[in-house]
């Protein structure tokens, strides 16, 4: 359906209808209701086509449409996934409409999005919009199964193909931080995830969102750089598998590989402030896939802070590390960080060239088995 406001749109060359794979130049619906100026308007108008329910509602139909993306909305959302938008109990707030037919539409459109889109909270601030459990007599509008993007205020939570443990923590991450810990502990309780799940203080822990930005590498790839996020366990765990025996020993000094949950996850629940990481993203089948991270973890009383970072064995050579421990350490001065220090193996010599060409004067000492790098963040001067 529309209203008035399509003229406007018209109008001003918004709509235009010229890209649309099926029904091209024309606007069609099932219905419009508004003003006489809208019914004149529409009157005689070629533009214009209308359908029954059973065409413009077609998953089908919808399908065929190339980057079709729909935006609905939402009463609540469960921690598995199931979407609630015509009822809050037994009360009904509207119908079904046709929210399952466009997200079932748009899933299968080429280049299409399903997109749900909610704010966090609901009466002034008071409840959670994302809960344990849907309200006794809440029906379910969109099934978990086709729950694709969650959007709020705090976030982006993409659901479809993921187990009932992301699912949790991807929505967790998205609600508003004052309900977080409470949905991790009812997360808990129905076994969704860990017994042992860090849980941050939210009231003082801040998501830097200004800090993700878009890089190019030598070959010309673009990455997606930004902040680690308690989400990003199992897509970091995916990364730390993939790497080779080399790659492992070189930054673990140990040819043991493996990394449990409650190693990995104290790499993704940071306060951001003491203790930071960078990850670099790529598009991947599932969603975001890991293939950078860079990490240093402060000690408040040096203020000098311990930093490590590691590539993916097919993203090496491509000048990724330079750039994290450029963007990390430029990061850290921000901070008030006022050094850094690693260790390094002697075999690691592209991590050793990596400091010695990061315009810093680094101090090295050898004790035999490894490397022990030093350096005040002050740049020294250049002739």
């Amino acid at each position: 359906m529309f209203g008035d406001w399509i003229i406007e749109l018209i109008e001003c060359g918004a709509v235009t209808c010229s890209k649309k794979t099926i029904n091209h130049g024309k606007v069609v619906a099932s219905f419009c209701i508004g003003s006489q100026r809208l019914y004149d308007y529409v009157n005689n108008n070629p533009l214009f086509e209308f359908h029954p329910t059973e065409y413009v509602n077609d998953p089908f139909i919808i399908s065929k449409h190339d980057k079709m993306v729909c935006i609905n909305a939402a009463l609540e959302i469960d921690l598995t996934g199931q979407v609630c938008s015509d009822s809050l109990g037994y009360g009904f707030h509207s119908g079904i409409c046709g929210q399952i037919d466009f997200i079932r539409g748009c899933a299968r459109s080429r280049g299409g999005k399903p997109i749900i889109a909610i704010p966090s909270t609901r009466e002034n601030g008071t409840s959670s919009r994302i809960v344990p459990k849907l309200t006794e007599g809440s029906g379910v509008s969109t099934t978990r199964g086709d729950a694709h993007y969650v959007v709020t205020e705090y976030g982006i939570a993409y659901l479809h193909g993921k187990n009932i443990r992301q699912r949790a923590l991807s929505l967790i991450n998205i609600a508003h931080p004052k309900f977080r810990n409470e949905l991790i502990q009812a997360s808990k309780a129905q076994k969704y995830i860990h017994e042992d799940q860090i849980e941050l203080a939210w009231e003082i822990v801040r998501y830097p969102d200004e800090l993700e930005r878009f890089d190019t590498l030598h070959d010309g790839t673009e990455i997606f750089f930004r902040p680690v996020k308690p989400v990003d366990e199992p897509a970091l765990t995916e990364m730390l598998y993939s790497l080779s025996i080399d790659s492992v020993t070189k930054r673990y000094f140990t040819h043991t590989k493996t990394f449990p949950h409650q190693d990995v996850q104290r790499l993704t629940n940071l306060d951001y402030n003491q203790d930071l990481a960078i990850v670099g993203v790529v598009p991947g089948h599932g969603g975001e896939e890991i293939v950078a991270i860079a990490q240093y973890f402060l000690d408040p009383k040096t203020r000098t802070a311990e930093v490590a970072f590691i590539v993916q064995d097919e993203w090496q050579d491509k000048g990724m590390g330079t750039f994290l421990l450029n963007y990390i350490t430029e990061i850290a001065i921000r901070c008030g960080v006022k050094g850094f220090y690693a260790t390094v193996l002697p075999s690691n010599k592209a991590m050793l060239n990596i400091f010695y060409n990061s315009g810093y004067k680094v101090n090295t000492e050898f004790d035999g088995n490894a490397y022990t790098i030093k350096y005040e963040l002050i740049k020294t001067e250049t002739k």
